[in-house]
């Protein structure tokens, strides 16, 4: 047996489901010369699984009308590593295809590097450093599991938002976490405390979209282990506490001309014209894509006005209160798109992004408006909303494909049906001896 593997005991072979969720097969690592040559066979339902990890109704994918078929993964070893936190285990993300050897269109991946070679047909490319908030406790996913999710211990008693003595608290955990990630060859930039109680936020550098969004997937995937290891529990809801601050996955992104250059910038924080033109993209078609940034219900729970997310499609100078913040100067200059949760799929919510800027970069009459003023369509305010206006946009057909576009809002909908069959903690303090 030759290759990375060679001394490993076991493979997980993965994909990310509709959520992010890596999903696969823990294979022995004799097997990888095997797998590399043919792919490893897997049942398709990954392509329709919801954060519940039970297949969604009425998806032309896959379903009981198929029955749930093998797919072929096929492993990219450029994400090829040896787990950290165990050292006779390696991951690798795969690519997802058909029998027929065709790449499966609505997997995650395959989704963003559409939108990739669209934009390269443009002469451009980007690079994306994601900026992700999560909550950490006390409490192991077990007990929280049997407390149902309230009443949980945050792993420090109060707010951090930049405070270095909470986030030195925080490194009980953090540590451990941002070494597995150095090891996996994803090592983070910069760590704090955000606003939340037992809330923290880690950076990562930037890098090419699809890198981006396998680091961001991996990452999660590092967090909740080394949780598991702790006998600690993270979260990225977008909004798990009502009385606590909303988990974001803020997106910096900046341009490269074909040569490789930056083209952010025209000088200083003078933007491009090519960068005017892909965040009057961002700004006119955000709202319409937004469900690709907040898929689940809870999602909008965040989006709320008066809070720091973003209520509506706006731009400024290092305003933090604005949907994109364009931030740095020169060659770092960049645009901080802020209306992502931390719970979106970093594969479709960058897709969705690059989706909305060569929009503004090919579509005449797409007007940057002036910083701080809103387009024409506010945000959504909940989930329905958010699925009417997916299903009604001509943009997500032509950029995504019609299949994409129904696989998505097909998603949507049988979270909403779950959602609307649910009875919540709040229904039964303000109903249930009143009604």
């Amino acid at each position: 047996m030759t290759g990375a593997w060679a001394e490993l005991e076991s493979v997980s072979v993965c994909v990310p489901d509709h959520y992010g969720r890596l999903a696969g097969k823990r294979i022995a690592a004799g097997r990888m010369g095997t797998v590399l040559a043919s792919g490893l066979d897997m049942p398709d339902f990954h392509l329709i699984t919801g954060p519940d990890i039970q297949p969604s109704d009425g998806l032309a994918a896959t379903g009981p009308h198929t029955g749930f078929p093998n797919d072929v993964l096929w492993p990219d070893m450029q994400t090829f590593r040896r787990l950290p936190w165990d050292a006779s285990t390696g991951i690798v993300l795969a690519e997802a295809r058909r029998r027929d050897g065709s790449v499966v269109a609505e997997a995650p991946r395959a989704v963003l590097q559409h939108q990739v070679e669209r934009l390269a047909r443009l002469g451009l490319a980007a690079r994306v450093a994601p900026e992700v908030e999560f909550y950490v406790f006390a409490d192991s996913y077990q007990k929280s599991f049997r407390k149902r999710y309230r009443g949980l211990r945050p792993l420090y008693h109060r707010i951090g938002d930049n405070d270095v003595l909470v986030t030195d608290v925080l490194d009980r955990y953090l540590r451990p976490l941002h070494q597995a990630m150095a090891e996996l060859g994803l090592p983070a930039e910069a760590t704090q405390g955000e606003g939340g109680t037992g809330q923290a936020e880690i950076n990562f550098p930037a890098c090419a979209p699809g890198p981006a969004a396998d680091g961001h997937a991996l990452f999660k995937h590092a967090a909740k282990a080394m949780a598991h290891r702790q006998s600690r529990a993270v979260t990225f809801m977008a909004r798990p506490d009502q009385f606590q601050a909303s988990s974001g996955c803020h997106l910096n992104v900046s341009l490269r001309d074909a040569d490789g250059s930056p083209c952010t910038a025209q000088a200083g924080t003078v933007l491009s014209e090519r960068a005017r033109r892909f965040l009057a993209g961002v700004l006119a078609f955000s709202p319409e894509l937004t469900l690709l940034h907040a898929p689940l219900p809870n999602s909008y729970r965040r989006l709320q006005p008066g809070g720091w997310a973003p209520s509506a499609a706006t731009w400024g100078y290092d305003n933090r209160a604005a949907m994109v913040r364009v931030v740095g100067s020169g060659p770092s200059l960049r645009l901080e798109f802020r209306l992502p949760g931390a719970d979106a799929n970093p594969y479709l919510a960058i897709a969705a992004l690059l989706a909305a800027g060569i929009a503004g970069l090919e579509e005449d009459g797409v007007e940057l408006p002036p910083p701080g003023a809103a387009a024409e369509a506010e945000l959504p305010l909940d989930l329905t909303e958010a699925l009417q206006r997916f299903e009604e946009s001509k943009l997500a057909s032509r950029a995504f494909g019609d299949n994409i576009r129904d696989h998505v809002a097909g998603m949507a909908r049988h979270q909403l049906r779950l959602a609307r069959h649910a009875v919540t903690d709040w229904e039964l303090e303000h109903g249930f001896e009143t009604a």
